[in-house]
């Protein structure tokens, strides 16, 4: 301070320069703060977290930095409100729901809900360990049960009547966070606010069997024990008959983001009316306003929307083709169409030109065409040749599967193995320091590969 007083400049300058030499030689290497982060993770039981340090095989490289560029990316991803297609509306009565059926959610469904559930917070903070430890602990006596009925109370209300978006637009807010591709391609996921996410978990778990009902076995992303694998199965088992010629892998563009509001929530009115108040109202990532999509991974209600929605789409598609024996499998947003080149081609040209009009949109580009036979090729060259898709008679992935060739599938098999070797590799780099926590990583995550 005397220096600096006396106009000392270039002595304090020379000092600093002395300092922050000695400084660089302290500086923590990229893999000791890995070791570090990795183990604070496992400390506070975020093992999906600690995974992504481990996971050589998943297609997310961390997050984006929030630059002009990404948040101009994400505005455009988050669309504006679609008109409302009456042609996308399924032909059926509403039907009127007894407000006595909510009745179940109580302050016990509340804190058991809230008990089994984990994950950071929204746009607060306020993740879900601190939501565990005010509502299931002991330790603040009856003022937690009284906490539990209120929240019972407002996921009673939310579900009965027509709250005014304004009222409650903070505990619909998201925490939006640009995830990164190993392409260096942006992927929008919603952190919701954890009361959104308990409220959500509640309902979903009391309707869990009318939205079962509703959205039938053709989409098998809720409710469906082993939905996935069902999928895949049944994809595979089309595929080897003997009057089906190729499958049609259709991915969406921006699919939730994209999802039309309002023609969903008139469909979900007559197709599963129980579920008519869980997304009234738009959803705030600020400081965007998403008018369109569900949250994606930011509520738990996101999935049965997005199921419930394209089912008249799904239907029509299966009225379409019928002559065609033409059949379809749906995960979310994944769709395949097994069958004829002739009867494929129709149900693609068909889910073109309706899909838009409920959200969902076909991407050409990263649509797959996959042939049984190579003598197939240039008819199905020919029949989908101004389409624009990739067409192949070796194999591709689905679902985490693989369908095609016996050496496409060896091959595939062979990548997955020398993956799970570079994790267990990077584990054991790990283990070294902390071999509790890289032993807890091994059981929970990767042996169940």
């Amino acid at each position: 301070m005397e220096w600096w007083k006396h106009g000392k400049l270039e002595q304090l300058i020379s000092e600093c320069e002395a300092i922050q030499k000695r400084l660089k030689r302290s500086v923590k290497t990229k893999k000791q703060s890995d070791q570090k982060a990795f183990c604070c993770l496992m400390l506070q039981g975020q093992v999906k977290m600690a995974l992504r340090f481990v996971d050589h095989g998943s297609d997310i490289d961390r997050k984006h930095d929030i630059t002009t560029d990404i948040t101009k990316k994400l505005k455009e991803k988050h669309p504006k409100a679609a008109k409302l297609k009456q042609s996308a509306i399924i032909d059926r009565p509403e039907t009127k729901t007894e407000r006595v059926i909510f009745v179940n959610i109580t302050q016990d469904e509340i804190a058991s809900n809230t008990k089994h559930s984990s994950g950071s917070g929204g746009p607060t903070q306020i993740d879900m360990d601190t939501w565990r430890e005010t509502i299931c602990s002991k330790s603040y006596g009856t003022l937690s049960k009284m906490l539990a009925d209120e929240i019972a109370t407002l996921a009673r209300s939310l579900e009965t009547d027509t709250v005014p978006h304004d009222y409650i637009s903070t505990p619909l807010a998201c925490r939006l966070v640009p995830l990164k591709k190993k392409d260096n391609g942006i992927r929008p996921v919603g952190v919701g606010e954890c009361l959104q996410r308990i409220n959500g978990k509640t309902t979903t778990g009391l309707l869990e069997e009318d939205i079962i009902h509703a959205v039938g076995t053709l989409q098998t992303c809720v409710g469906l024990e082993s939905g996935i694998e069902a999928a895949i199965h049944a994809v595979k088992k089309s595929f080897e008959e003997h009057n089906s010629e190729c499958m049609l892998l259709v991915d969406a563009d921006n699919a939730f983001n994209k999802l039309n509001r309002k023609v969903s929530l008139e469909n979900i009115k007559r197709l599963c009316p129980q579920c008519t108040h869980t997304y009234t109202t738009a959803t705030t990532h600020p400081p965007l306003l998403s008018q369109e999509r569900v949250t994606q991974e930011g509520d738990n209600a996101a999935m049965a929307m997005y199921a419930l929605s394209p089912q008249p789409l799904i239907q029509a598609l299966s009225s379409e083709t019928a002559n065609d024996e033409v059949k379809q499998v749906w995960y979310a947003d994944d769709s395949s169409a097994i069958g004829s080149l002739a009867g494929v081609k129709k149900w693609w040209e068909y889910l073109q030109d309706n899909g838009p009009d409920f959200g969902y949109c076909p991407k050409p580009a990263k649509t797959i065409l996959l042939i049984k036979d190579s003598s197939l090729m240039q008819s199905a060259q020919k029949i989908f040749k101004n389409d624009g898709i990739k067409i192949t008679d070796q194999g591709e992935r689905r679902l985490g599967s693989v369908i095609g060739t016996e050496s496409f599938r060896e091959q595939y098999i062979k990548n997955k193995v020398q993956g799970g070797e570079k994790d267990l590799h990077s584990l054991s780099t790990y283990a070294q320091d902390d071999p509790q926590a890289a032993y807890s990583v091994f059981t929970k995550g990767i042996s169940s590969r």
